[in-house]
């Protein structure tokens, strides 16, 4: 059976592809029977022989989900455009931070915690005269 699929071409972290139609027992970077096509996803360059992928799916040729996609996308710019937009729409907007929380516990008074070169006194920490009463204890029996 004969397929139409992608064939990777480029280097390492930098992938081009060609469409390519090719026997479907053969490697994917095998002996083709046509190069139909090419397709770039970092520059988003796209091109197709719609003659030639008509041809070989009128003779039986299976597509790939992918080479089907890039077909559909090559017929008609204008809707795939469109269904990028409304895909884009219906997306859900990303969460927004929470600065008012930030900007209540600011106007608050609330006090931020000591960042890490400064030492820390008795009276920032809050405690009252019996626990640094009882500190002082703990410490002599240890």
């Amino acid at each position: 059976m004969v397929r139409i699929r992608l064939k990777r071409t480029g280097t390492r972290n930098l992938p081009c592809y060609r469409v390519v139609v090719v026997d479907q027992r053969a490697t994917r970077d095998g002996k083709t029977i046509e190069e139909i096509g090419f397709y770039d996803p970092r520059r988003d360059e796209e091109r197709l022989s719609l003659e030639r992928y008509d041809y070989w799916i009128a003779r039986g040729a299976q597509p790939s989900g992918t080479a089907a996609d890039l077909a559909r996308r090559v017929r008609d710019p204008k809707a795939e455009a469109e269904r990028a937009k409304k895909v884009e729409a219906n997306k859900p907007a990303a969460p927004e931070k929470d600065t008012e929380k930030k900007t209540e516990t600011e106007e608050s008074g609330a006090e931020s915690a000591p960042e890490s070169g400064e030492k820390t006194t008795e009276a920032d920490t809050g405690a009252s005269e019996e626990e640094k009463g009882n500190d002082a204890k703990d410490t002599k029996k240890d």
